[in-house]
C-alpha cells in the first residue's frame, strides 16, 4: 500500500457546520485548500467542490476529505476514501 502524501489535518473552523465533522483531513498541501478556513461563502463553496470531487491537488489527484470527531478518525476516514476511490 502506498503512503498518502501530503496529508493535512485541520480543526473545523465552523464546528462541522460546513465541514461535516470537528476534524477534517485532506490529501493535499495547505496551499491547495483555498477557502477551507475563509469566510462563510468561501467555506461553503470549498466544501461544495470537495464533496463533488472537483478539486485537484498539486500531484493531479482528486482532493478527498476525511472527517471525524478526532484527528485520528479524520485521518482514518481519509485513508479509507483514498484507497477505495
Amino acid at each position: 500500500m502506498n503512503e498518502i502524501y501530503p496529508v493535512i489535518i485541520l480543526k473545523s473552523r465552523y464546528g462541522g457546520t460546513y465541514e461535516g465533522a470537528d476534524w477534517i483531513a485532506f490529501n493535499a498541501d495547505y496551499e491547495d485548500l483555498k477557502g477551507v478556513d475563509d469566510g462563510d461563502c468561501e467555506c461553503v463553496e470549498f466544501f461544495r467542490k470537495i464533496n463533488a470531487s472537483k478539486m485537484i491537488n498539486c500531484f493531479k489527484e482528486i482532493i478527498l476529505c476525511g472527517r471525524g470527531a478526532t484527528p485520528q478518525e479524520a485521518y482514518d476516514d481519509l485513508v479509507k476514501k483514498y484507497y477505495n476511490k
